[in-house]
């Protein structure tokens, strides 16, 4: 029961983590440009392969 509770705890801090990053980059000018989405999009794509790639024991 314990480890559904923590699994929650963690699921919502980074649902928090997340707002709050996504809030202050919507703060600051540079981030609203489209060569920085075009950027993060591709920056996205390469960490999700490579993470994928780690966790399938293919390395």
């Amino acid at each position: 029961m314990a480890d559904r509770f923590l699994e929650l705890v963690l699921v919502f801090s980074g649902v928090l983590i997340f707002r709050s990053l996504w809030t202050i980059m919507d703060s600051i000018p540079i981030f609203n440009e489209t060569y920085m989405h075009l950027t993060f999009l591709v920056a996205g794509v390469v960490l999700s392969i490579f993470a994928v790639h780690g966790l399938s024991g293919k390395c």
